[in-house]
């Protein structure tokens, strides 16, 4: 038994902790042992971790204690205990991880003791605690928020180290090493692939690049002008045994692509509509005069936009030519002055600094409305984007049909058992329905493929009984399992039916919630109806209130950058920006001074400091300096004649224009960050209504919108209802890191997914195929097809009834 348990030394453990976190005793090279043993000593992992990022002098403390002692004995000792406590399992969960991020990056930044500890492990000093430790830290380091985790990507591409971690004989480090590999080749940038001339990724516009996750959603005026044909995967692509290495990363590029493409295809459409001043065109407004930066009222802050005021009782476009597609903010009071002031937010850096470099110079402004349904593809392509990994990738991916399907890691073995012995046996009994089910022959196939299998796909025209198999799986599952079940839907009336369904068949509607706009009948299961209210802790308020602060100071310094970048250029920020930029003109028109004599000029007035700036720029000679030393040897640039001096000058102005939009584009993708990190906190009691119940139901777009909050729930079973009609990036993204079983029902007789691009379809025959019925998951999947037919019972009481689907040809 360790000596920590005693309870003496836990009290002065305790004591100590607090009087550390709390400032009234230094933490000192001494106590530090005892320091973290306090800590890990504590049974609570989540409270102690917490009581640590609330304290005041909680996170430096830590910081400091994995400094003192950087030798191997500390790794292998104290660190590692601290790193094995972080370890616990729902840090992880809190908050999204935020609370176990701001505790790790304090650790590794800077990286006083990661640089030390990657030396250790590459040099073979650490033992396997150790080992294993820094095989998930580098795990998680990189598997965290993508800008985050780019400091510590070439660590993971040391094949030195990971073959270290692939090798090991400990089971858990091998399998950390296999998770590094797997999350490396979703984030590989390009593939194995070879392409040649103008079928290669990257370079055709200033939104162009190798590693799809690098490319703004909303696309920019340089890629809208683009004629060059974009960069698109085939299908074929994944089956070539060539690519078998790269075939994740090939896979997430592709349908990135073509979603994007089909988004971009729609605006195009748009644009070209109102260039040619035919069809439907949206609504146009001219005259707009740039006023400032919006950041929302004092306490209620919102993502930047810039505001616009209307000479008058969207792509942007500036002196006729379009420089951005933003997104209005609906500010009522804004809209409602005279005139309207209208807030417009900008995505991208490049997006953005195309519209503030337009709007410096620009003589006129207009806006025109795209209709675009963006809101349809924004969340799914930025999900896309965010993949850490594939969950079911052997299955979805890689299965072959020599291979065996696995089994979902928790399933129904009662009902499996009985519909193996007995595919007619009734279920009412196993199942507690209100009335006796019997299937017949496909069906009962169909519910026992779903139910041991990890991915399954049943099939059938309608009448065949799909969505009843799919709550008969449902049910199952909630009785037989502690799985949470994520229902996805294309459309929200076939979500409100199969909630309905689910309340037939006897599951409560208090263990489900809906999210969006639900109907009457399933308006109780509405995310806002529900009670469950998230208690946040002292740490929760701590990051709150520090994440608050941080806006308003980004806020300032935006507001400043921007007045900065509004205000002309003065002959002052011209001297500055020459005294680094171009040393010899800066010289030459520094104003000679003299500590006893002050010069004047006309009218017995001082000389400014921009004197000799101003005379240049005039194209005139240096006046009362033309005969100093300074000037005569800087000849070459007096003797410049004035179209070329007028020419530096704009040059110059340009240059700190640039420098001032780079400064301002930073701080307000920063600001952005922190709105985000701001409303991820406030989803907390979101999440808590998601954890408390057993079916989470929500369009494929609902999906994407709440992949956070839904992933934090731990939905372990995917069920994709009307799968026919989704198209597989939907799919893709409503997947999560829990997601240990894929349930897909669907008619592959009927209607395709809608698509917007002819183009990219099945039945244009280019290779596409961007509507297919989920392609690359029916080529990797046995599934089922149901072959009775029981359209004139269509009740979910009638569909329970005896009998109900007694076998019956088609």
């Amino acid at each position: 038994m360790k000596a920590a348990l005693y309870p003496a030394r836990r009290k002065r453990l305790e004591k100590l902790l607090n009087d550390i976190l709390h400032g009234k005793q230094k933490l000192s090279a001494q106590n530090n042992p005892h320091f973290i043993e306090a800590i890990c000593a504590q049974p609570d992992a989540a409270a102690c971790i917490s009581n640590i990022i609330s304290s005041p002098a909680g996170l430096a403390s830590l910081q400091e204690s994995m400094r003192f002692d950087l030798s191997t004995k500390f790794f292998n000792g104290s660190a590692t205990n601290v790193l094995a406590y972080l370890q616990a399992p729902n840090l992880s969960d809190i908050g999204g991880g935020s609370l176990l991020n701001q505790v790790i990056l304090k650790i590794v930044d800077p990286p006083i003791f990661w640089a030390q500890f990657i030396l250790a492990f590459r040099t073979g000093q650490l033992q396997d605690g150790a080992q294993r430790c820094f095989a998930w830290l580098l795990f998680h380091l990189i598997s965290t928020s993508s800008e985050l985790s780019n400091p510590y990507l070439d660590v993971a591409r040391d094949s030195t180290i990971v073959d270290q971690i692939l090798v090991s004989p400990n089971p858990y480090i091998s399998a950390l090493g296999q998770k590094i590999t797997h999350f490396l080749e979703l984030r590989t940038a390009s593939t194995t692939t070879t392409f040649h001339g103008d079928l290669a990724p990257g370079g055709r516009h200033d939104n162009d690049f190798d590693d799809f996750r690098a490319i703004a959603i909303l696309p920019t005026a340089d890629e809208i002008s683009c004629t060059r044909a974009p960069f698109l995967r085939s299908s074929a692509e994944l089956e070539d045994p060539e690519t078998i290495d790269t075939r994740l990363s090939i896979y997430l590029d592709g349908l990135f692509r073509l979603l994007r493409e089909d988004m971009m295809y729609e605006m195009k459409e748009e644009l070209l509509a109102h260039s040619k001043k035919k069809g439907r065109r949206g609504l146009t407004i001219d005259g707009l005069t740039l006023l400032s930066i919006h950041c929302g009222p004092d306490g209620k802050r919102c993502k930047w936009g810039i505001t616009l005021e209307c000479a008058k009782d969207l792509s942007l476009f500036v002196d006729g030519e379009l420089v951005a597609f933003p997104v209005i903010n609906r500010d009522e009071d804004l809209l409602a002055k005279n005139p309207p002031i209208l807030v417009l937010q900008l995505e991208g850096d490049v997006s953005t600094s195309n519209v503030l470099v337009g709007l410096k110079k620009a003589k006129s402004v207009k806006l025109i409305q795209i209709n675009t349904a963006v809101f349809a593809f924004e969340p799914v392509l930025k999900a896309l984007q965010e993949m850490r990994g594939m969950p079911l990738a052997p299955e979805l991916l890689y299965w072959t049909p020599d291979e065996i399907l696995r089994n979902p890691t928790s399933s129904p073995t009662h009902i499996i058992n009985a519909l193996t012995s007995d595919p007619r046996c009734d279920l009412r009994p196993l199942l507690g329905t209100p009335k006796s089910i019997i299937l017949d022959a496909s069906q009962a196939a169909s519910l026992l493929s779903a139910l041991s299998q990890k991915v399954s796909l049943i099939q059938g025209p309608p009448g065949t009984g799909k969505s009843f198999i799919g709550a008969l799986l449902a049910k199952a599952l909630v009785d037989y399992t502690d799985q949470t079940i994520l229902v996805v839907c294309y459309t929200n009336h076939a979500l409100d039916q199969f909630l309905e369904d689910l309340v037939a068949i006897g599951i409560s509607e208090t263990s489900m919630v809906r999210l969006g706009k639900a109907n009457a009948k399933t308006e109780a299961m509405s995310l806002f109806n529900q009670s469950v209210q998230s208690r946040r802790s002292r740490a929760d308020w701590t990051e709150i209130d520090a994440l608050k602060a941080r806006a308003e100071g980004l806020c300032s310094n935006l507001r400043v950058v921007f007045e900065q970048y509004r205000t002309s250029l003065s002959n002052s920020a011209l001297l500055d920006y020459l005294e680094f930029e171009d040393s010899s003109f800066h010289d030459a028109f520094l104003v000679p001074s003299d500590e006893d004599m002050t010069t004047v000029g006309r009218g017995g007035r001082a000389i400014e400091k921009d004197y000799l700036l101003h005379q240049w720029g005039q194209g005139r000679d240096a006046g009362v300096f033309k005969q100093h030393t300074s000037v005569l040897e800087a000849a070459d640039i007096w003797t410049l004649p004035t179209a070329t001096r007028k020419s530096k000058i704009e040059g110059w102005k340009k240059a700190i224009t640039a420098e001032q939009v780079e400064q301002f584009v930073t701080i307000a993708r920063e600001y952005n960050e922190t709105q985000t990190a701001l409303a991820r906190k406030f989803a907390a009691n979101t999440i808590a209504v998601l954890q408390s119940k057993r079916i989470i139901g929500c369009t494929t777009t609902a999906a994407a919108k709440y992949t956070d909050s839904i992933q934090a729930a731990s939905p372990g079973v995917l069920l994709v209802e009307e799968a026919g009609e989704i198209l597989e990036s939907h799919v893709l993204t409503a997947l999560g890191e829990a997601t240990d079983q894929l349930i897909l029902i669907g008619d592959h007789q009927q209607l395709r997914p809608k698509v917007n691009n002819y183009s990219l379809t099945v039945e244009k025959g280019d290779g596409y195929e961007l509507n297919s019925y989920l392609n690359s998951i029916l080529d990797h999947v046995v599934f089922v097809l149901l072959e009775s037919c029981s359209r004139d019972r269509t009740a979910a009481e009638r569909k329970i009834s005896p009998g109900y689907l007694a076998e019956a040809s088609t």
